[in-house]
């Protein structure tokens, strides 16, 4: 990664995904667990910043930038900051395998 780059992804982030975890009585239940702690820069959505295509648009609040090989996948969720994030798509905007832009809605009492 270049010194620019470096600078600016400058958010530590931890990326979950929803997945099997142990529910304390030997069984297991589905719930959100840290897969990985990625380097990224997050920004507020802009009004026009919507998803096409459905029907039933989800509300983008805030899009992540994050390395191609951070392994982000949609529902996945980005915390930082005190900040709980769900990825609603995932776009490689340059088709160079550098950046990857990452639509997400702000989520609240996670």
């Amino acid at each position: 990664m270049t010194m620019t780059a470096a600078r600016l992804f400058n958010k530590t982030i931890s990326l979950q995904r929803n997945t099997q975890v142990a529910d304390g009585q030997g069984g297991w239940t589905n719930g959100y667990a840290q897969i990985k702690t990625v380097r990224g820069r997050v920004r507020p959505a802009k009004g026009g910043e919507q998803m096409a295509g459905d029907q039933q648009q989800p509300m983008v609040t805030h899009v992540a930038y994050l390395k191609t090989s951070s392994g982000v996948q949609n529902d996945d969720r980005l915390v930082f900051d005190g900040k709980t994030l769900r990825v609603q798509a995932v776009k490689e905007p340059s088709h160079a395998n550098r950046h990857l832009e990452v639509m997400c809605e702000e989520l609240e009492d996670v």
